[in-house]
């Protein structure tokens, strides 16, 4: 048994054929048959890992490998199942296909922006490769070469004009383990890819163009301001430079602008430290340099002013007005000494309503709203009319365009009134105007730039009555005014906008009719829903 152990391992140590780099996947391994051997026993590893392990009868093997570099043994088998010892392990190199070029493609064009700018290669990455060839040609001749472990070369200062460029796999030997002493420091190169043309041609930066902030703008609530430019083709940074603006002095003796480098992306956060105007300004800057942070390029300097001004959410000179139309249906009550003149009817009013705002500072504005009522009762129809005229403060809160405000408000009012006596009778009735003064405030969310949701609270007062009839005015039933709802509003365009919603509203007026001696109060309860047109005019 040690003879046969022996003898097969030294004519295996001359049998064995030594491969050569296949250029294929495929790999046959061939052997010369073995006295005494049966069947032959084969094992491949890849760095120390078997990736083949067969027992078979003949003296051939063939399969595919990905590329690498492989270790391979052989030993036999007697007719009784015995092996034979091992051969020493022999290497076999797979080279793998030429890469797959990526980047530039064939016919691709480079943009430089700047001298030092960088030219960047890609292409798919080889299995069993452990170093790549990079070389770039001009004019037939080449001009580059460069020796990467990854898929990917940058190669810096090339010149505008036309190049080639190829990539050639490298396989290295295996160090340590059972890798023959004669693979040390062993490399081989594979095929090289076919030549892929490109064009480096050069360009200038151009200019930022600021989005904001621009012009009058509000402050926000925690001092920082963002500011936003348009990006530009090449930039990999943009300095940003803020300076306040000093009435036309310039800025003190060793004072500088604020700077701030933004890397790949166009939008700054700068803290703002006070209200006033200030200039800022962008340039775009292309191939910085890591260590220094200094560019080699910069494009054209862009420009723009804004004001923090905490008004500028309130537009001077601005306003809307609204057309409306109203349903509501609402109860009519008599509450009379007589009770002949005591009843109660429900009926249902159309309104329509024209009102509008105007700001003349700000903050401060005036408003007027006027409105006519249809209603019936007892088959008799009726027209009922009312004004109003208002200053009103607004105060707003929030930061961007979901902001909050709240607007108190005093003005005058004069509303109709009716007293129909008996209405199931007869229809004779006392028709009463009442002026006084109306007190209330609004208060909006806004939701986005198009779409808020608003409440209001109103009460009326009614100072002096006037009527076709001898009345005085009492103070039963003369202080039930109140109204309160909600709407909600959307901004089609700039200037149009429709809105809805509804509102529940007390009106009643208590008198003395002094021919008859009888006090009266006349209730007209209703729940209001509505829809509106709104056009708005000025503001920035």
């Amino acid at each position: 048994m040690r003879h046969f152990r022996f003898t097969l391992s030294l004519v295996l140590a001359f049998a064995l054929l030594t491969a050569s780099p296949a250029w294929a996947k495929k790999v046959t391994l061939a052997w010369k048959p073995i006295k005494g051997a049966v069947q032959y026993e084969l094992t491949i590893e890849k760095d120390g890992k078997n990736v083949v392990k067969k027992i078979f009868d003949e003296t051939t093997w063939s399969g595919d490998l990905p590329g690498g570099v492989y270790l391979y043994q052989v030993r036999g088998y007697d007719r009784v199942k015995r092996p034979g010892e091992w051969s020493a392990a022999r290497p076999v190199v797979v080279m793998p296909p030429p890469p797959e070029m990526d980047e530039p493609g064939s016919g691709g064009k480079v943009t430089h922006y700047g001298a030092a700018a960088s030219t960047g290669l890609k292409w798919k990455e080889a299995p069993g490769v452990s170093k790549y060839v990079v070389q770039i040609f001009s004019d037939g001749k080449p001009v580059r070469k460069e020796i990467v472990t990854s898929p990917k070369a940058t190669f810096k200062n090339l010149a505008p004009g036309k190049y080639k460029w190829s990539v050639t796999p490298v396989v290295e030997a295996p160090s340590g383990g059972r890798a023959p002493a004669s693979l040390a420091s062993r490399q081989w190169e594979g095929k090289p890819s076919e030549p892929a043309e490109f064009v480096i041609q050069r360009k200038e930066l151009s200019a930022p163009v600021p989005v904001e902030p621009i012009g009058a703008v509000e402050p926000s609530s925690d001092g920082v301001m963002k500011f936003k430019w348009k990006t530009v083709d090449g930039a990999e940074a943009y300095r940003i430079e803020l300076t306040p603006k000093t009435k036309g002095r310039a800025l003190a003796s060793g004072a500088k602008p604020f700077q701030l480098v933004v890397k790949n992306d166009n939008v700054a956060k700068i803290r703002v430290g006070r209200d006033g105007a200030y200039n800022w300004r962008v340039r775009a800057l292309a191939n910085v340099d890591p260590a220094t942070q200094l560019p080699d390029s910069e494009g054209p300097e862009s420009n723009a002013e804004f004001k923090l001004d905490p008004n500028v959410g309130y537009y001077e000179g601005s306003g809307y007005v609204a057309l409306s139309t109203m349903l509501a249906p609402y109860t009519y009550q008599t509450l009379s000494t007589d009770v002949t003149h005591r009843g109660t009817a429900s009926s249902s009013a159309l309104t329509f309503r024209l009102s509008g705002e105007y700001y003349f500072r700000p903050k401060l504005g005036v408003g007027l709203g006027g409105e006519t009522t249809q209603f019936k009762i007892s088959s008799q129809s009726y027209s009922r009319k009312g004004f109003e005229a208002f200053l009103k403060y607004r105060i707003k809160w929030g930061d961007g365009n979901r902001t909050w405000s709240i607007s108190p408000k005093f003005g005058v009012e004069a509303r109709d009134y009716f007293q129909i006596f008996n209405p199931s009778l007869r229809l004779e009735n006392v028709g009463v105007t009442a002026f006084g003064a109306a007190v209330g405030f609004d208060v909006r969310k806004q939701f986005g730039d198009k779409f808020s949701v608003g409440g209001k609270l109103a009460y009326f007062i009614p100072l002096k009555l006037t009527s076709d009839r001898d009345i005085e005015q009492v103070a039963d039933g003369s202080y039930r005014n109140l109204s309160f709802g909600v709407q909600g509003l959307y901004w089609l365009t700039k200037h149009w906008g429709a809105g809805a919603g509804g509102y529940y509203e007390l009106r009643s007026i208590g008198y003395k009719l002094n021919s008859t001696g009888s006090t009266d109060q006349v209730h007209m309860d209703g729940t209001y829903f509505f829809g509106s047109i709104l056009y708005s005019f000025g503001g920035r």
